[in-house]
């Protein structure tokens, strides 16, 4: 089992180097070799491909066909990374991912970027429930865009209305 915190897996933008961890599980995830987010970790995993990013939570797979495009990795929160033995285990996690997978398409089908901003940020709350406000601020702009489809300065605007409405 993998254990990985809150920082950069690999972000090719920066000019951090990945951990050799990081970069192994990477590279396994490129080459199709699929895994699982452990259910009971408190975080999850935003995987970048050339022009959208995905998310994976506690207990969804990772890798195999959903993941061979990815080009880096975002741990938010810690995240435990097994491998997967059986094969309803891996059903399993494959619907769960799948299920991750739906919420992020119909939040980005809506028509309103700025709803869309609104909603992405309620949802990686609700996902990620272990101090969700620390863990917004601690999420770039650009990562949370790109899981639905809409500009940083969008989500920018979300997070100060999310701000607003939680101060009064």
């Amino acid at each position: 089992m993998v254990i990985l915190s809150a920082v950069p897996l690999h972000y090719p933008s920066t000019s951090a180097t990945p951990s050799p961890q990081a970069a192994s599980l990477l590279a396994q995830l490129q080459s199709g070799q699929i895994f699982q987010l452990a259910p009971d970790c408190q975080g999850g995993l935003i995987i970048e491909k050339q022009f959208y990013s995905d998310f994976a939570g506690p207990g969804a797979a990772i890798g195999g066909q959903f993941d061979a495009a990815c080009v880096a990795l975002y741990a938010v929160g810690t995240i435990q990374v097994r491998s997967l033995e059986s094969r309803q285990k891996r059903l399993q996690a494959i619907q769960i991912r799948a299920a991750y997978a739906e919420r992020l398409g119909k939040i980005a089908s809506l028509q309103v970027p700025l709803r869309r901003g609104s909603l992405i940020i309620e949802q990686l709350c609700k996902w990620l429930p272990h101090q969700p406000h620390q863990t917004m601020e601690a999420i770039a702009d650009e990562q949370i865009a790109q899981l639905v489809g809409i500009l940083p300065t969008t989500v920018r605007l979300s997070k100060r209305s999310q701000k607003q409405a939680l101060s009064r």
